[in-house]
């Protein structure tokens, strides 16, 4: 080995850190395998997101291209976040989330999150290795008009998926009520311990009609990440989503708690860019 590369050898193991972690010291309760993929590429899905009783925002998810990453076949999936003109007043947003994924498992090769909350502007980046476990992790952010960069490595549960990776995932399974299973989610920073359960069948009204839906409760406790001890402690996070029962397995609601409170969204509009 060159001194060049035993040099980057050693700034790598430098890189890497040991942040707290609170893993179950258990087996979990996989998800089933997954299913033939439902949705086409170029699908778009709207969400009209609402939050203390007032239109707050809009969510829009995207099916991108396929591609190759060091010859290994990947998807692009793309999420954008964007506040309505009432929150744009004292609570601008404009966040936007690209994750390339294994086309096969579904799970993460690389995520691109950029935040852009009320003047401040952070992008992380992740890149995964699933055999390894090994995640390298990329933060820059604006100080003072400057920009700072972090570099981190952190080794993640096997395996992991990202929450847009997980959410496209879920509509390749077999949804049946009473199914249970649990898996880890990356949004960026944190590292959860999701707990799924399909507890019925409901129908939901959407902004393009009445839809019938599976029903699921999510549950997410942090379990690590690039984060402090005290993290740990928070209390989990509690949720629910909706999954049509259609060919495309459709997402079309979900209710999840916010830093600004509990928000809702629905489901307005589902195009496919150049048709199915």
């Amino acid at each position: 080995m060159e001194l060049r590369d035993l040099r980057r050898e050693e700034k790598r193991k430098k890189r890497l850190r040991r942040f707290p972690t609170n893993r179950p010291d258990r087996a979990l309760n996989d998800p089933p395998s997954l299913g033939k993929i439902p949705f086409p590429l170029g699908e778009e899905l709207t969400f009209k997101v609402n939050m203390l009783n007032a239109h707050s925002g809009t969510v829009t998810l995207k099916v991108g291209r396929r591609g190759k990453v060091k010859d290994q076949a990947v998807l692009e999936l793309n999420g954008f976040v964007q506040s309505s003109p009432v929150l744009e007043n004292f609570y601008p947003i404009r966040d936007s989330l690209r994750v390339l994924v294994d086309e096969r498992t579904f799970l993460p090769v690389k995520s691109e999150f950029f935040l852009n909350e009320k003047g401040r502007k952070v992008e992380y980046t992740s890149v995964f290795n699933q055999k390894t476990g090994r995640l390298d992790w990329t933060k820059v952010r604006e100080v003072k008009g400057k920009q700072r960069t972090t570099n981190l490595s952190y080794i993640a549960p096997h395996s992991m998926h990202q929450t847009l990776s997980s959410l496209y995932a879920l509509r390749r399974l077999e949804l049946k009520v009473g199914m249970e299973f649990e898996q880890y989610i990356w949004d960026g920073q944190r590292e959860r311990l999701i707990l799924v359960k399909v507890t019925g069948e409901e129908r939901v009204l959407t902004g393009i009609g009445w839809i019938e839906a599976f029903k699921l409760d999510i549950r997410g406790a942090i379990t690590g990440g690039i984060i402090s001890k005290r993290t740990l402690k928070r209390a989990p996070v509690k949720g629910t989503a909706w999954i049509a029962k259609d060919a495309y397995r459709t997402p079309i609601k979900a209710i999840t708690p916010t830093k600004l409170g509990q928000a809702e969204a629905v489901l307005s509009a589902r195009v496919v860019q150049g048709g199915e």
